[in-house]
């Protein structure tokens, strides 16, 4: 899980690179800002995923999609980036919310199923 979400951390980098270079092409201070400090927060979980995730790196990745999510009606229409980048934003928060550290990848189970449901 801890590679899935490093290759969906490092797309969110690429895309807000992207963005920001098309802001900053505009003239687009603010949008151009807040792309490239996305893009800056986004890069040390990458590699904290991709190598040793721990709870503390996946609850930072959970909080930073949640908040590219919720920063997109807030930039307006110089926030550009196409459907790719919100999928990707999408599928993060859901990797990281679903994720349940010190389990195999078989054993994870969704976190509203009880132990006692299991047979």
């Amino acid at each position: 899980m801890g590679r899935l979400g490093a290759v969906l951390t490092a797309f969110c980098v690429l895309v807000h690179l992207a963005m920001a270079h098309t802001a900053a092409l505009h003239g687009s201070l603010i949008p151009t800002a807040f792309a490239t400090g996305m893009a800056a927060l986004c890069l040390p979980c990458a590699g904290r995923l991709w190598h040793d995730p721990d709870t503390r790196t996946w609850r930072m990745t959970a909080l930073m999609a949640a908040v590219m999510l919720a920063a997109q009606p807030l930039m307006g229409a110089g926030h550009a980036h196409g459907p790719a980048g919100t999928v990707a934003a999408v599928a993060l928060l859901l990797v990281a919310l679903l994720h349940r550290p010190g389990q195999q990848p078989g054993q994870a189970r969704p976190p509203w199923r009880l132990r006692h449901d299991e047979s």
